[in-house]
C-alpha cells in the first residue's frame, strides 16, 4: 500500500496539488497516533474509522493487502467526495461484473461467456484482497511461470482435468475439444483467451488452434524483462475455477493503455503486446517503453462512459483496437501515466477542479473543454517548430514470394466408395469438400485406413478398388500415418464429378468425386532464415536512418504496419519469420506472432490467394503451351513471318523462345536426365549404407518421370516442368550429401521452366492483361488504395508499411500488369521471381510542391529475384562440402547446404564421377538507393543470414513517377482511399482493412 503512494507518479501529482492555496494533502494509509494525529507510530487500519482524519475529498485506491470494507465504512461516516467512488471499488474486482456493466453502458467488449465453477461460489473478493500481500517486482508466482516444467505444468492441467471430470459424470460442462470450448451457448473456436474472473489474478492465456502447430500463450505481470511464456505442448484449459472465455481479437501486435482524469480527460498510450514475444522493451532508464497515440472520437466517448459507469474519475483501462472497431478488455481502477510532466500537471489541475466544483457549484471558468483545447494548442505550437525535410517517406508497400520449401506433392484419385461421399453430406452437392484441420484429417486418415482394411480382407459388399485408387489411398495413407497433424502443411479436397437424383428426399447426390490430397510445400529451415534476414534488411535499409525507434512498435501516430499473408502454411511461416526481425522481436515461438502481427484471414486470402487456376482464360493459355512445349522444330529455323504453333514466330521471339530453340527437343534432354538419375538413385538404394532419405527422394523423382511424359501420345505435361525445377533446386540444396547429380536435372530445366512459369499467366498482352486482373484486381486495388489513402490522411500518421506475403502466381500475375500499364520493357524485367523475390512501391511526399500540386506525392517502384538458386546458401549450422560426408537430415529439415568453390565440386556415384560446374553470379543490376541486398549487410545479422543475404538479388530501381500519373496508368481501378462501392466489389463490402 505504502508502495503505490510513494511511486514517483504519485509524489509527482501530489506535490503539484500542493501548490494550489488553500489545499492541505493528508497521505492515508499514513502512519497514525491512537488519537489520530499523524506521527508514525501505527498504521492506518489499526484505528476505528471515526479516529480517522476528516477530509472533505478522498482519493482512495485499492492493492494486495488493502482494507477495502474498512475504507468503505469511513466513507459512510463522513461522506466525503470521493475522486474514485470507495463504495464501487469492490465492482473492479470480479471481471463478471466488469464484463455485465461494459455491456449496460453500451461499450464494445469482445464476445465471452463467463463458466461459474462450484469452488468459487462464495469466495469473498474483498477479504481476498486483504488478504493478499501487495504486489512486488518479480514476484514468487509469476517468477514460478518463467521457471516451471512444461511436462510438469501439463501434468497438473491433466490432473486437474480428471478431477473435474469425475465431478461431472454427465459430461464435461465445458464441451473442449482439440480446437473448440463451449461455455453455455456459445462455441469458441481456438484461439481464444481465458481470464481469471478475479482481477488482481493476471494470468491470462491464449490458446492456438492445432492447425497453426497449437500451445498456449500465458500472460502474467512482468518478471523482469518477461510478461508471457509459450507453452506448446499445453492445449488444454485450466480446471477447478470460474474463468471468463472471449473471442481472440488480433491487434496487429499493440495493445493500448487509456488513462482517464474525469470523463472528458483521456491519455493513451501504447505498447508491444505481451502476445507476440514476451519480451518487455525497456528504455535506459529501466520503464517500458511506450509510444503516444491519438484517441478516436468513439474512444474518446468510451473513456467518458467508463468514468460515469464505474464511478472512476482516475482510472485506467485496456483498449483493443480493429480496423473494424475498439473493443475494451480491462478495466484497472485507480492508474496513472509514468514519466509524463505535463500528465502529472493535468492531472493535479484537474482534480482541483473538481474540488472547486464541488464547493462551488456555479463556478465554470475553469472548464475542462477549455484546458484541453489550451493543451491541444499547446501542443500543434510545439510541433510547428520543427523543420520539415523537403522529401518525407510516406508508404513502403512490398508484396513478397514465401521463403525456400519442400517439393509440393499432390495425390489425385477418382473414387465412388461410400465412406468418401458422406462427405457431402449436409452440404452442398454441387460445391467441394475441403479438410484442413486437424480433427478433419484424422477423419480423413480413419476413412483410407477402414478402405484399404476392407479391401486387404475382401470384405463382404465392399465396393472392388480400382489398382491406381488403392495406390492413391494407401500413399495418403503414408502421409497421413508418418506425419504430425498440422493442416497449416497438407490439405485435402474432394470435387464432386457426377450426380443423380434421390427421389426420397428430392435431393441430389454425389456418385463420383475426385479426391485430391496436398501435401508438402512447407517452409524449410533455410527459409525460415531467408525470411529473417531480409526482415532485418528492411528494417536497416528501407528507411531514414533515425527511423529505428519508429520501427520498435507500430500502430501508433508514428507508424502504421500491416503484414499479410495467404492461407498457405509456408506463405504465412515466412510473413512471420519476416516480422519477428523486422520488429527486432525475440527469437522463440512463432504462432503467438503468426496470430498477433499477421493477418491471414479470410479477407486477406482473398487479397493473396484467390485461385483462378480452373479459369476458361487459364485452360487456354496451358493448352497454348502444351501445344508450343510439344512442337518438335526448332524456332530459330523458321522464317520471322511464319507460325509456331499457331502464333506468329515473331511474337515468341520477342517472349525469348529462340533461347530455348526446339522445346520438345529440350523437354526430351531434360526426360532422359530425369531417368538416368532415378536409375542412379535406384541403383544407390540396392547398397547396404546408403544416404538415409533417398527411398523418399527417388519415389517422388519416379513419380514425376512417370507422370511429365506419355509414352503412348509422345507428348509431354507443361505443367510438370515448374514442379521438376522446384525438386532439382530443392533437392540441390538439401540433398547434395547423397551424390546424386540434382544439379544437372537443375541446370537442363531451368531455362525451359521458367520460360512456362513465366507465360502461364498469358501469352500474349491481351491474355496478361485478362488473367492478371483476373488474379490480382483485389491486390492491385488495395495497393493503389494504400497509396490514396495515405496522401489524403497523412496528417494521422508519420509512415504507412503495408506487407503482403503471398505465392508465385500473385508475383507473377502483378509483374504482369506493371509490364502492361508502366510500359516496361520485357528486357528490363525479372526474367523469375525467385523464393522471396519482391516488388515494392514507395511513396514519398515532397514538401516543397504546392499542397494542391498532383506532383506532391512521388512514387518508386523497386524490384528483386530474390534468391538466386546458383548461388550456394549456407544453413544455420554451416558445414564444409565434402564428397564423403552424409546426413540424415529430412527433406524439411536440412541443416547445410553445399558450399563449392570457385573451381569445380566432385560429387562420387555408384557410377561416375560428376563434376559440378562453378555457380554463377548474380547479374541484378546494383541497387542506387542503399535497399535490400547490399554487400554490407546489417551489423545485427547472424552469421547465416549473412550467407543468405549474399544470395540475394539486389532490390533494384525501375521507374518512378507521381502517384496521379500511377493512378491515369490503372483507369479500371477507381482507387479512392476510401472504402466506398466505386471500388473494387470485395473491398467495398469490407470496411477500412
Amino acid at each position: 500500500m505504502e508502495g503505490k503512494l510513494n511511486t514517483s507518479p504519485m509524489i509527482a501529482i501530489i506535490s503539484r496539488l500542493r501548490k494550489f492555496r488553500n489545499v492541505r494533502v493528508i497521505t492515508m494509509p499514513a502512519n497514525v497516533g491512537d488519537d489520530g494525529i499523524i506521527d508514525g507510530s501505527s498504521n492506518i487500519f489499526s484505528l476505528p474509522v471515526e479516529n480517522w482524519p476528516v477530509v472533505q475529498f478522498l482519493v482512495c485506491f485499492y492493492s494486495g493487502g488493502f482494507d477495502l470494507r474498512c475504507a468503505q465504512e469511513y466513507v459512510k461516516l463522513r461522506q466525503p467526495m470521493c475522486i474514485n467512488s470507495v463504495l464501487n471499488q469492490h465492482d473492479l474486482l470480479d471481471r463478471r461484473v466488469v464484463y455485465t456493466m461494459l455491456t449496460e453502458a453500451g461499450i464494445p467488449t469482445a464476445t465471452y461467456r463467463v463458466y461459474n465453477d462450484p469452488s468459487d461460489e462464495n469466495t469473498d473478493f474483498m477479504e481476498l484482497l486483504h488478504n493478499t500481500s501487495p504486489h512486488e517486482d518479480d514476484d514468487p508466482s509469476d517468477l514460478a511461470l518463467l521457471e516451471i516444467d512444461e511436462d510438469e505444468l501439463l501434468d497438473q492441467l491433466l490432473e486437474n482435468k480428471s478431477r473435474v471430470l469425475a465431478q461431472h459424470p454427465k459430461g464435461d460442462p465445458l464441451q473442449e475439444t482439440e480446437d473448440t470450448i463451449t461455455v453455455g451457448d456459445h462455441t469458441f473456436r481456438k484461439p481464444f483467451v481465458e481470464k481469471p474472473i478475479y482481477s488482481e489474478n493476471h494470468n491470462v492465456c491464449i490458446y492456438y488452434p492445432s492447425s497453426s502447430g497449437g500451445g498456449c500463450k500465458v500472460l502474467f505481470r512482468k518478471v523482469k524483462d518477461r510478461s508471457s511464456r509459450f507453452f506448446p505442448k499445453i492445449n488444454i484449459v485450466r480446471r477447478g475455477a470460474s474463468y471468463i472465455y472471449e473471442e481472440y481479437i488480433p491487434t496487429n501486435g499493440a495493445d493500448i493503455k487509456v488513462y482517464t482524469v474525469g470523463p472528458q480527460y483521456a491519455h493513451a498510450e501504447a505498447r508491444k503486446s505481451p502476445t507476440v514475444d514476451g519480451r518487455v522493451k525497456r528504455g535506459n532508464d529501466g520503464k517500458e517503453v511506450r509510444y503516444p497515440v491519438i484517441l478516436t472520437a468513439i474512444e474518446k466517448e468510451i473513456a467518458s462512459k467508463i468514468t460515469e459507469k464505474f464511478g472512476q474519475n482516475i482510472c485506467g483501462f485496456d483498449l483493443l483496437r480493429t480496423d473494424e472497431a475498439s473493443y475494451v478488455c480491462d478495466v484497472n481502477g485507480w492508474a496513472f501515466v509514468k514519466g509524463s510532466p505535463k500528465y502529472y500537471s493535468d492531472c493535479a489541475t484537474l482534480l482541483f477542479e473538481m474540488f472547486e466544483f464541488n464547493l462551488h457549484p456555479g463556478l465554470d471558468q475553469f472548464s475542462m473543454a477549455t484546458l484541453l483545447t489550451q493543451a491541444n494548442e499547446d501542443l500543434i505550437d510545439q510541433n510547428s517548430e520543427l523543420l520539415q525535410p523537403s522529401r518525407e517517406l510516406r508508404n513502403v508497400l512490398a508484396v513478397i514470394r514465401h521463403g525456400d520449401r519442400t517439393p509440393k506433392e499432390k495425390v489425385k484419385v477418382k473414387i465412388s466408395h461410400p465412406a468418401v461421399l458422406n462427405l457431402f453430406k449436409g452440404q452442398n452437392p454441387s460445391k467441394q469438400v475441403k479438410l484442413k484441420s486437424v480433427t478433419e484429417l484424422k477423419a480423413l486418415k480413419k476413412i483410407v485406413k477402414e478402405i484399404l482394411s476392407a479391401e486387404e480382407t475382401k470384405a463382404p459388399n465392399s465396393p472392388k478398388l480400382e489398382p491406381n485408387v488403392e495406390a492413391g489411398l494407401r500413399e495418403i495413407d503414408e502421409v497421413l500415418h508418418h506425419s504430425h497433424f498440422h493442416g497449416i502443411n497438407r490439405k485435402c479436397q474432394i470435387k464432386p464429378l457426377k450426380w443423380v437424383h434421390s427421389e426420397e428426399d428430392d435431393s441430389m447426390q454425389v456418385t463420383l468425386s475426385l479426391l485430391i490430397f496436398k501435401h508438402g510445400g512447407v517452409l524449410t529451415d533455410l527459409g525460415c532464415v531467408q525470411a529473417s534476414a531480409l526482415g532485418k534488411m528492411y528494417r536497416h535499409r528501407q528507411y531514414p536512418a533515425d527511423a529505428l525507434s519508429m520501427l520498435s512498435l507500430h500502430s501508433t501516430n508514428a507508424h502504421d504496419l500491416k503484414i499479410y499473408a495467404s492461407d498457405e502454411g509456408r506463405v504465412q511461416m515466412t510473413a512471420a519469420h519476416f516480422c519477428r526481425s523486422f520488429l527486432d522481436l525475440e527469437e522463440g515461438a512463432i504462432t503467438p506472432i503468426l496470430f498477433a502481427l499477421v493477418w491471414h484471414d479470410q479477407r486477406s486470402n482473398m487479397l493473396l490467394e484467390h485461385s483462378v487456376a480452373d479459369s476458361e482464360r487459364m485452360k487456354k493459355v496451358k493448352q497454348q503451351l502444351t501445344g508450343i512445349l510439344n512442337t518438335d522444330v526448332d524456332i530459330n529455323t523458321l522464317d520471322h513471318n511464319s507460325e509456331f504453333a499457331g502464333f506468329p514466330v515473331h511474337l515468341l521471339e520477342k517472349l525469348g523462345l529462340d533461347k530455348i530453340g526446339n522445346p520438345y527437343a529440350h523437354a526430351t534432354r531434360v526426360y532422359e536426365t530425369i531417368k538416368k538419375v532415378c536409375a542412379q538413385m535406384e541403383e544407390d538404394l540396392h547398397k547396404p549404407q546408403h544416404y538415409p532419405p533417398l527411398k523418399r527422394v527417388y519415389t517422388l523423382w519416379k513419380k514425376i518421370c512417370t507422370l511429365m511424359f506419355d509414352t503412348k501420345t509422345r507428348a509431354f505435361d507443361e505443367s510438370k516442368f515448374p514442379e521438376i525445377l522446384d525438386c532439382a533446386r530443392h533437392d540441390m540444396l538439401h540433398h547434395h550429401e547423397s551424390g546424386i547429380p540434382f544439379w544437372a536435372v537443375f541446370e537442363q530445366v531451368e531455362p525451359l521452366a521458367k520460360w512456362l512459369v513465366r507465360h502461364e499467366y498469358g501469352i500474349t498482352e491481351g491474355s496478361k492483361e485478362e488473367i492478371g486482373m483476373e488474379i490480382c484486381e483485389p491486390l492491385a486495388t488495395k495497393l493503389l488504395n494504400d497509396l490514396v489513402q495515405m496522401s489524403r490522411f497523412r496528417k494521422q500518421v508519420s509512415t504507412t508499411s503495408r506487407f503482403y506475403f503471398t505465392s508465385e502466381s500473385h508475383m507473377q500475375a502483378l509483374l504482369n500488369l506493371l509490364q502492361q500499364h508502366l510500359h516496361l520493357t520485357s528486357q528490363t524485367t525479372p526474367t523469375t521471381l525467385n523464393y522471396l523475390s519482391q516488388i515494392v512501391l514507395k511513396m514519398y511526399e515532397l514538401n516543397n510542391k504546392p499542397i494542391d500540386s498532383e506532383d506532391r506525392f512521388e512514387v518508386e517502384l523497386w524490384i528483386s529475384e530474390g534468391a538466386d538458386p546458383h548461388i550456394p546458401l549456407i544453413m544455420t549450422t554451416p558445414t564444409p562440402s565434402s564428397s564423403s560426408s552424409s546426413s540424415s537430415s529430412s527433406s524439411s529439415t536440412a541443416t547445410s547446404a553445399y558450399t563449392p568453390s570457385s573451381s569445380s565440386t566432385s560429387y562420387s556415384s555408384s557410377s561416375s564421377t560428376v563434376q559440378v560446374p562453378p555457380m554463377a553470379k548474380s547479374t541484378s543490376a546494383p541497387c542506387n538507393c542503399g535497399g535490400v541486398g547490399q554487400l554490407q549487410p546489417p551489423a545485427s545479422a547472424t552469421a547465416a543470414e549473412r550467407s543468405v543475404l549474399a544470395a540475394f538479388h539486389r532490390l533494384t530501381f525501375f521507374t518512378k513517377m507521381s502517384l496521379q500519373q500511377l493512378l491515369l496508368s490503372f483507369p479500371q481501378i477507381k482507387a479512392t482511399g476510401t472504402q466506398t462501392k466505386t471500388i473494387h466489389p470485395f473491398w467495398a463490402s469490407q470496411g477500412s482493412y
